[in-house]
């Protein structure tokens, strides 16, 4: 499901419920708690970082996470980085070590 459907999703599925009945398949049931999920993991590591590390660190963390999952996310669409993708990438993880 596209990231767009979600919030409509999400409001169908509250809507069925406070009706008294939850009538979502099992995979969006599935998707919705893997969703959830992930929300609670984000939040919990968040309130780690906000507590134990400067902020320049948790910074270098969060960048160097969100260019991971864009990294990997053309991976799986099919993206295969040329040399000079390569290049820069490397430089770019020798700089966070």
């Amino acid at each position: 499901m596209p990231v767009e459907q979600l919030p409509r999703q999400i409001f169908r599925a509250s809507q069925t419920f406070s009706r008294g009945r939850l009538d979502l398949h099992v995979h969006d049931q599935v998707e919705l708690a893997l969703t959830g999920l992930g929300h609670i993991g984000a939040v919990t590591t968040h309130r780690f970082a906000y507590r134990t590390l400067d902020a320049g660190t948790g910074a270098l963390i969060l960048f160097g996470a969100v260019q991971a999952t864009m990294i990997l996310a053309s991976f799986i669409e099919g993206h295969r980085p040329q040399v000079v993708e390569w290049i820069g990438m490397s430089g770019a993880f020798g700089g966070l070590v």
